[in-house]
């Protein structure tokens, strides 16, 4: 899925999505030619704020 990048941080990442598309409690984000295992810390409606798992 497609999202859009709000703001990030050494240590996570706010992200919004279209819709209200449902989240696993783990997941990996691709930034460019980076993957980026993360966890779901919060959601607010379209907007969900990822940890980044080192």
């Amino acid at each position: 899925m497609d999202v859009t990048i709000v703001n990030v941080s050494h240590s996570g990442v706010m992200i919004a999505m279209m819709g209200n598309a449902q989240l696993p409690a783990a997941i990996s984000l691709v930034i460019g030619n980076m993957l980026r295992p993360c966890e779901l810390i919060w959601r607010d409606g379209r907007f969900a704020g990822l940890r980044f798992i080192d």
